[in-house]
C-alpha cells in the first residue's frame, strides 16, 4: 500500500491505515462537522515516516488547532520527517491557527510547500511561516501561497527565504510594481509563476519585467536569472490596466518563442472560494 485519498467524513479514532507503509496521503472533505486537530496531525507525521507526499486540504471543515499559547500546543513535541517533499495545507478557520505546526515540525527534504486559506484571514502568523520556510529554505523549489487575507508587501518577504524556487503561484491583495520587481530579485531560478488578485502594477513596470525575464538580461550583481517559461495572471478587483496593445503585440512574440503567457482580467471582486482553493491544492 503506498497512496491513499481519502474524502468525505474523516474520523481519525477510525483510521486504521498501516501509516508506516504510505508514501502518499491527501485528506480533504467538504463536510463541516469533520475536522483534524493537530494532535492527530501530528500523529499522522509520527507514524507515517515513510510519507513523501502528504495534503491535507480539508475544505469546509472547522480544524481545531489549538491556541499556539495553549498548554495543549506547549505538551506536542518537535518532529522532524526526513522524507516528506510535498506538503500541501488548505484551512478555513480566522486566526493563526496552524502556527504550532511551521514551529514544531521540520521538513528538510521538502521540495514542495502550499499553503492556503478560503478565510477573509490566513491561518498563519508572518513570524512563524517566516520560521518555518527559514528552516527548509534551501530545498524548496515550488512554493503555493492562497488566501484573500493577506497582502502582498508580506507575500514577498517570503521569497527571501526560498531563493531556489523555480514555481510560484500566489493569490493575494495589492500587488504593485515593488511587489513585482521583487520576484526578480529573490526569485532568480523562478521558471513558472502563476498570479491571482488585485494587481497595481504600471505598463513599463510589466514591460520590464516581461523582457528580462524572457531574455538573457545582465543583472547588476552577476546573479545567473533563468528564463521564464510560463506567466499567468488572473486579475480581479480593482486591478490596474497594465497591459496595452503594445504590451499584447510583445506578448504575442514572447509565446510564439515559446512562453506560455496568459492573462486574464475579471472586473467582479471576489473572494478566493472553497472550491477553487481545493484545485490550486491539488
Amino acid at each position: 500500500m503506498q497512496n491513499i485519498s481519502h474524502q468525505s467524513k474523516f474520523h481519525y479514532d477510525e483510521y486504521f491505515f498501516p501509516f508506516h507503509q504510505l508514501t502518499t496521503l491527501a485528506i480533504y472533505t467538504e463536510h463541516p462537522v469533520t475536522y483534524i486537530t493537530i494532535q492527530e496531525f501530528f500523529t499522522i507525521l509520527t507514524k507515517g515516516q515513510n510519507l513523501q507526499d502528504l495534503r491535507v486540504r480539508c475544505i469546509g471543515v472547522q480544524l481545531q488547532f489549538p491556541d499556539p499559547h495553549s498548554g495543549e500546543t506547549k505538551n506536542l513535541t518537535d518532529i522532524s520527517h526526513h522524507r516528506l517533499q510535498t506538503l500541501y495545507i488548505a484551512v478555513v478557520n480566522d486566526g493563526y491557527l496552524i502556527d504550532p505546526l511551521l514551529q514544531q515540525a521540520n521538513f528538510p527534504s521538502l521540495k514542495n510547500f502550499g499553503i492556503g486559506s478560503s478565510t477573509g484571514s490566513r491561518a498563519w502568523s508572518h513570524a512563524a511561516i517566516s520560521y518555518f520556510l527559514d528552516r527548509t529554505s534551501q530545498g524548496i523549489q515550488e512554493i503555493r501561497i492562497v488566501t484573500p487575507g493577506i497582502e502582498w508587501p508580506e507575500v514577498s518577504q517570503y521569497f527571501l527565504y526560498t531563493p531556489n524556487a523555480t514555481q510560484v503561484f500566489v493569490a493575494a491583495h495589492g500587488l504593485t510594481n515593488d511587489e513585482f520587481w521583487q520576484a526578480t530579485d529573490y526569485l532568480p531560478r523562478l521558471e513558472h509563476l502563476e498570479l491571482e488578485g488585485d494587481f497595481y502594477i504600471s505598463p513599463r513596470a510589466f514591460t520590464e519585467f516581461i523582457t528580462q525575464r524572457c531574455e538573457r538580461y545582465p543583472r547588476h550583481d552577476d546573479t545567473e536569472v533563468a528564463l521564464l517559461r510560463s506567466l499567468s495572471m488572473r486579475c480581479w478587483g480593482e486591478t490596474s490596466m497594465f497591459v496595452d496593445a503594445d504590451i499584447l503585440v510583445m506578448l504575442q512574440q514572447y509565446r510564439e518563442k515559446g512562453t506560455d503567457i496568459n492573462i486574464v482580467i475579471e472586473t467582479d471582486y471576489r473572494y478566493i472560494s472553497s472550491a477553487t482553493l481545493l484545485s490550486y491544492m491539488e
